[in-house]
């Protein structure tokens, strides 16, 4: 289940990596963006349950649920285009594909 829920994530990265045309964001970023950001995003996703709380999977909590680590997830990518100051479509993908297979995965291990 870990393998299927990373490889997906993981491979749209590289494409993004690929296709960084300008070269204006560097592999190193994207490390740390993937690493660091995967945790703060888990971080959030966490803080965020304590106010959004789920008692039921159903359609309302399933929603709550999406919602809540969609957000954290807005918040992590906009903390790094704005860390990093590269404001372009290609950056704000790449650093957001970095973000969402690291959170996959550490929510995949932790289950």
């Amino acid at each position: 289940m870990t393998v299927g829920a990373f490889t997906v994530p993981l491979a749209t990265l590289v494409l993004f990596i690929e296709m960084n045309a300008f070269r204006n964001v560097s592999f190193y970023d994207v490390a740390q963006t993937f690493l660091v950001g995967g945790c703060a995003s888990l971080l959030i996703t966490l803080m965020l349950y304590t106010i959004f709380d789920v008692e039921q999977l159903d359609y309302v909590g399933a929603f709550t649920v999406g919602f809540v680590e969609e957000e954290s997830k807005a918040v992590i990518v906009y903390y790094f285009i704005k860390k990093i100051g590269k404001a372009n479509i290609l950056a704000g993908l790449l650093i957001g594909a970095a973000v969402v297979p690291a959170l996959r995965l550490l929510i995949r291990l932790a289950m």
